[in-house]
């Protein structure tokens, strides 16, 4: 872990092992969704249960955060989400 650089933690919750996977701390998805941090602590904590509202917009942070990561990564999805192919870069083996 780079020095300075806080360790993503998550106790679960609606979203938390997706949000940590992809490398996305609470303020980057404060940031998209609009949920506030306090919001989004509660709930991944299984402290407070989101509204169809704030799940669907954390969610589509998150998948948003996905589609970024995979696009600068060169993979492919099919219609289903699944990886179906990764471009390599000139050069590389």
């Amino acid at each position: 872990m780079a020095r300075g650089k806080r360790q993503l933690r998550t106790r679960g919750g609606a979203w938390g092992h997706r949000r940590v996977e992809l490398g996305v701390s609470m303020r980057d998805l404060e940031k998209r969704s609009g949920v506030s941090r306090g919001v989004l602590s509660l709930i991944e904590s299984s402290r407070m249960v989101p509204t169809g509202d704030e799940f669907d917009r954390v969610m589509g942070a998150l998948e948003a955060f996905g589609e970024e990561t995979a696009s600068a990564a060169g993979v492919v999805h099919d219609a289903g989400g699944t990886a179906v192919a990764s471009h390599s870069s000139p050069g590389s083996a």
